[in-house]
């Protein structure tokens, strides 16, 4: 055989072999997206879960910082008995502290009532 016939043969079984292994690629990559979109309902939910898990977080700390705002303003106002005004400063210096931590830039530096 001449050596244009090895080149024909050759390229022949190049293209099938690239037919079929892109066929076998194809196939695979068909079923990794049918399988993605048969589960998609668990990443949805997982993400929803992970969602209202933040908004309730958000609700929570929110409300800290409005119970530590009306707490600060009974102390500043001396709402409180002599007696009550000890143990409520120390509720609201450990509140002050959590939001500290949770607001960074807004709570930067304690109040006055707690130095």
């Amino acid at each position: 055989m001449n050596s244009k016939k090895w080149w024909v043969l050759l390229v022949v079984v190049l293209l099938i072999g690239g037919s079929i292994g892109g066929k076998i690629l194809y196939d695979a990559k068909k079923e990794r997206d049918r399988q993605d979109l048969l589960h998609i309902g668990d990443r949805l939910e997982k993400s929803l879960s992970d969602y209202e898990d933040t908004v309730n977080q958000i609700n929570e700390d929110k409300e800290l910082a409005e119970e530590y705002t009306n707490l600060m303003e009974s102390i500043v106002d001396e709402n409180f008995a002599a007696s009550e005004l000890d143990e409520m400063v120390a509720k609201a210096c450990k509140m002050e502290s959590e939001l500290m931590d949770i607001y960074p830039t807004v709570y930067t530096e304690p109040s006055s009532v707690c130095d």
